[in-house]
């Protein structure tokens, strides 16, 4: 019995929580990643600081959806990332079959399964952990939005809503600075203290420094050899809730100088050099995040991007008065970071990933479909013709479910996928 499959059967049994579970997991996978960072030792170290926060009597804040997080931290509150429990959780089919199906059970069975995990986890179990407050911004997917309304309805916490208009105008922007300014009042009624305006401007200049990092790191895959495989949807995941606390300044910081040494050495991470590149779009496989080392290893293939390109998207300026942090809130809440793959227009995805295809060098484009999100359908349909035809680029679609291996295990996929690379794209 491996050292996984022990935590799994004392979660079940409930000598641990699934906090505890994730909290060592991570941190294990982080101590075997061989880059010189990584991603899971940050968001180990995060899940620890929500653990013993809660442990210390801090407020915790559940939070789904573009929220401004910032204010959670400056408001001497925790900020809880629902959406990365069940990520955190996709590599055990045991606990995410469990949590799946307890939501099948007492809550809805239409819903994708990383938002049955999500509930299931959250609610079912408590996980160890036990929020304070919930605070949400519905997103374009539909599955998101109805497990959103889902654990409003069954934790019965007090809640805080945003309601955003379709569109990031001036007039919206002003009507959601107004909702932000009520958020501080609903989270300083929850903790019992004051926003500090210091702490503010700071969570929001880390969140800045972040994503400027992280554009940097993008950029660097466009050199050749690309230096390294990219996890750009690694990072973005984190960013929500790890930026505003500065933790992913610390681990873009170390990635960017492992990028700038590698370039500098002319080094690729494929054993026999650089023959492919590959764009990975749509969602990683989170239950499997050694996909991109085995195309490196079989193919000489390096992914250049993943996700559906990177956009850094907007940046805090004026942050002179609280009124003003409030309004630079508020655009924030029309462009959030998406982990819910396809949850965006058509047209900014599909310029997105166009872009990445002609600056990138692209020359292969696996598109990893989440099985059931309607979404996902309608896009890989558009964007496969698109890039089919305009870049006559060989592309693969690959219904997989990338929390749940009980659709699609990862010897599954790569066997599909080796189909595709040894009949279209090396033509055996």
């Amino acid at each position: 019995m491996t050292e996984y499959e022990k935590l799994e059967n004392q979660v079940l049994e409930g000598k641990i929580s699934v906090l505890d579970y994730i909290c060592r997991q991570r941190q294990e996978d982080g101590e075997r990643d061989t880059r010189g960072f990584s991603p899971h030792t940050a968001e180990a170290s995060y899940w620890r600081f929500v653990q013993k926060s809660q442990e210390e009597g801090k407020k915790l804040v559940a939070f789904s959806g573009g929220v401004p997080v910032e204010l959670i931290y400056a408001s001497g509150c925790v900020p809880l990332c629902l959406d990365l429990i069940p990520i955190a959780l996709s590599k055990s089919v045991k606990l995410t079959s469990k949590f799946i199906y307890d939501t099948d059970v007492h809550i809805n069975s239409a819903l994708c399964s990383h938002s049955k995990s999500m509930l299931g986890a959250a609610l079912f179990e408590k996980g160890g952990i036990s929020p304070d407050a919930f605070v949400y911004t519905p997103i374009a997917c539909p599955s998101g939005s109805t497990a959103a309304g889902a654990y409003r309805t069954h934790s019965e916490l007090p809640v805080f809503y945003f309601d955003p208009p379709p569109e990031c105008t001036e007039r919206s922007m002003k009507l959601c600075s107004h909702q932000v300014s009520s958020f501080a009042d609903f989270l300083e009624g929850i903790s019992g203290q004051k926003l500090d305006l210091d702490l503010l401007r700071q969570a929001m200049e880390n969140v800045n420094e972040a994503k400027r990092l992280l554009e940097k790191c993008s950029l660097m895959r466009k050199k050749t050899p690309c230096p390294m495989s990219s996890h750009i949807q690694e990072n973005s995941k984190l960013m929500p809730a790890l930026a505003p606390k500065g933790l992913m300044k610390e681990l873009l910081i170390k990635e960017l100088e492992t990028l700038e040494a590698l370039v500098k050495k002319g080094e690729s991470p494929c054993p026999t050099g650089e023959k492919h590149r590959i764009f990975m779009l749509q969602m990683p496989l989170w239950c499997a995040d050694d996909l991109t080392l085995w195309l490196e290893d079989k193919y000489g293939a390096v992914t250049v991007m993943d996700g559906l390109g990177y956009e850094m998207g907007v940046l805090y300026e004026n942050m002179q008065t609280l009124e003003d942090c409030f309004l630079e809130l508020s655009r924030s809440i029309f462009y959030p970071p998406s982990l819910h793959g396809s949850a965006s227009s058509s047209r900014r995805l599909i310029g997105l990933s166009t872009d990445v295809v002609r600056d990138y060098g692209v020359d292969v484009c696996i598109f990893l479909g989440s099985v059931g999100c309607r979404h996902t359908w309608a896009l890989s349909k558009m964007l496969t013709d698109i890039i089919r035809d305009d870049f006559d680029v060989p592309t693969l679609f690959a219904d997989v479910d990338s929390v749940d291996t009980q659709y699609k295990d990862i010897n599954q996929i790569k066997t599909q996928v080796s189909e595709f690379m040894d009949s279209v794209v090396l033509g055996k």
